[in-house]
């Protein structure tokens, strides 16, 4: 398993040496937990992670402190300092906010239960990429999420799947969307996998991106009456991972280092934050 130490990189290490963005100042927005909450999820992710054989990231989660931080990709105290400083930081390069929209993106790379560690994030996140670069997309900005998503009438197509979410530049929309759709296809469980909507300047959409909570999502059919004719109607209910899955989610997080989640398309990191790449 890979050592969050050799995944550290400078730009990490220096954004996240003030204990200040480990705090509750600002920013923060609705639902971000406290300071005193992560504390106790790391506790608890310590417990379950030693509990289920996973000793070494374990033993790193149960050693973090102030200045003495484990920067794990697993770590919730880690996690909500960088989802605090990417939030600040990229919300003074994302102006006007006018400019830009939210997107979210799901593709067909998930893995089955238990099969999480082949999944090749930088694969999917490449795949994505492409569709901007090739659309003339100005830049974005935003990382991955992950959830466990069920399908109780199909189990066999229960797994695990990435989405990325992005603040994208509005210019040229119609290029990049249009190649955007076409990376990411409707299939049958999965019938929208791109959504955009305009952006409203709201910090809350950055800190998404990056959040340190995970879940599994249970999708289930239901019908109702549309346009003259019954339709059938997909909704999805959040409900707690399992153990296991927490475990195998964990150990993966690690494994990706603290800052593997983050995808930049026209922008690079420097010691004040981020940039637009000239």
């Amino acid at each position: 398993m890979k050592s969050p130490i050799s995944a550290r990189s400078e730009w990490l290490v220096s954004s996240l040496a003030n204990e200040r963005w480990f705090g509750d100042g600002q920013p923060k927005w609705e639902h971000l937990p406290t300071s005193a909450q992560t504390k106790i999820e790391r506790i608890k992710r310590t417990r379950l992670l030693k509990k289920h054989g996973s000793v070494i990231v374990g033993s790193l989660l149960a050693e973090c402190a102030p200045n003495k931080r484990c920067l794990s990709g697993c770590c919730p105290e880690c996690g909500r300092a960088l989802q605090r400083v990417f939030a600040a930081k990229a919300t003074d390069l994302l102006v006007p906010h006018h400019e830009y929209d939210v997107a979210s993106m799901i593709g067909r790379t998930s893995r089955r239960r238990g099969q999480l560690h082949t999944l090749s994030l930088l694969r999917f996140k490449q795949h994505a990429l492409r569709a901007l670069r090739e659309g003339h997309a100005g830049m974005a900005i935003g990382a991955i999420d992950f959830s466990f998503n069920e399908f109780p009438l199909t189990q066999d197509y229960s797994r695990w799947t990435p989405q990325i979410w992005l603040l994208i530049h509005n210019a040229n929309r119609p290029r990049w969307e249009r190649l955007t759709r076409k990376a990411f296809q409707p299939r049958p469980l999965v019938p929208r996998p791109v959504r955009i909507a305009p952006w409203d300047g709201n910090i809350k959409a950055l800190g998404y991106a990056l959040k340190t909570d995970f879940v599994r999502r249970i999708s289930t059919t239901t019908e109702r009456f549309a346009r003259g004719q019954i339709r059938p109607c997909k909704n999805t209910q959040p409900d707690r991972l399992r153990a296991a899955e927490r475990v195998e989610l964990y150990e993966y997080l690690h494994s990706l280092g603290l800052e593997g989640r983050l995808v930049l398309f026209g922008v690079t990191r420097t010691r004040q934050g981020f940039e637009v790449e000239l």
